[in-house]
């Protein structure tokens, strides 16, 4: 028997960071991290479906509906990093759905990148893409591994998103109004 598809977590793990505020204030703490132990990714920039081309017969995502660039702590959206059943810790970023992340675009490749392990935290490794992975405004060589640190900030195509460990979403829940990127 075929093992079901997975369900992109863009769809079901980007939230509001409200949200995840609401819920520390009222977990507390130690909860709270045991209920969200994976790093996250905070939406700085995604383009608004117009700038996409239709394509008939193609299902969309949350993704082109996340965020104009913002600084009100009331709309951000956040993505938790967490790796699919059968991904060995990682997380995959592509346009076709059997990605953990789906970013529905032609201008992202089916397999675009990847979240990997990587000692304490996680790397970002750009799986050969057509049109590249950004981190920190240099692009990355293809199939190498860069390890990643709080405020990172990561560009396919024009969704720009900034990478936050565990303790840097507690920081950031508790100092909501703070400017960020």
């Amino acid at each position: 028997m075929d093992a079901p598809a997975p369900t992109p977590s863009s769809e079901l793990a980007s939230l509001p960071l409200s949200a995840l505020q609401g819920e520390l204030e009222t977990q507390g703490e130690a909860p709270f991290r045991r209920a969200h132990p994976h790093a996250y990714l905070l939406v700085l920039f995604a383009p608004p479906s117009f700038d996409e081309p239709a394509r008939a017969g193609t299902r969309q995502s949350r993704i082109p509906e996340l965020a104009l660039p913002s600084m009100r702590p009331d709309i951000r959206r956040v993505i938790e990093l967490r790796p699919g059943p059968q991904s060995q810790g990682r997380v995959r970023v592509g346009r076709t759905p059997d990605n953990e992340l789906v970013i529905p675009s032609t201008w992202i490749s089916k397999r675009h990148a990847a979240f990997v392990p990587h000692r304490a935290g996680l790397a970002l490794e750009d799986l050969g893409s057509v049109n590249g992975t950004l981190l920190n405004g240099a692009k990355l060589v293809a199939h190498r591994a860069y390890r990643l640190e709080t405020g990172d900030k990561i560009a396919l195509w024009r969704y720009v998103f900034e990478y936050l460990d565990p303790d840097a979403l507690i920081l950031m829940l508790r100092e909501p109004t703070r400017p960020r990127g």
